[in-house]
């Protein structure tokens, strides 16, 4: 039996044994338990971040790598030393209201040049936006060399 799965960079029909399988493969290559991953899922799903933003905020967990309540890095008042949850949520919501402006703005340059512009700007730390860009591209692409 196929069900339709948004977990990968585009939206595919999946049996559901394949789905698994690349949750597992996910789970093994970000070396994150079952459970923290299924809270990430779960809140990128909340905000409808999926595909390739999906990746991406899976890639900004790892390039983060923040202790509890700092996972992701958000630093808004709201979303500081909360969990895994807020911080997922506020960084699907981030990755993809960002995708949504960078379309607006007519694409110009990389999508992840754009976003660490956002996410950690230059202004504020030039060493730490370079480093933040060269991260989580290296987990973009390791996550899209993922095979199942």
């Amino acid at each position: 039996m196929n069900c339709i799965l948004a977990l990968t960079a585009l939206i595919c029909l999946y049996p559901i044994d394949t789905y698994n399988r690349l949750e597992v493969v996910y789970i093994q290559a970000l070396r994150c338990t079952t459970a923290d991953y299924r809270i990430v899922s779960q809140a990128a799903e909340r905000n409808n971040c999926f595909g390739d933003n999906f990746i991406i905020l899976l890639s900004i967990w790892q390039s983060e790598n923040g202790g509890a309540g700092r996972e992701f890095g958000v630093l808004h008042p709201r979303a500081i030393d909360t969990n895994l949850d807020t911080q997922a949520g506020w960084a699907a919501a981030t990755v993809q209201k960002n995708r949504q402006r960078w379309i607006d703005s007519g694409r110009q340059g990389e999508y992840i040049d754009f976003l660490a512009n956002r996410y950690c700007p230059a202004e504020s730390d030039p060493v730490g936006n370079v480093n933040w860009k060269r991260n989580v591209q290296f987990w973009v692409n390791k996550l899209k060399e993922v095979k199942i």
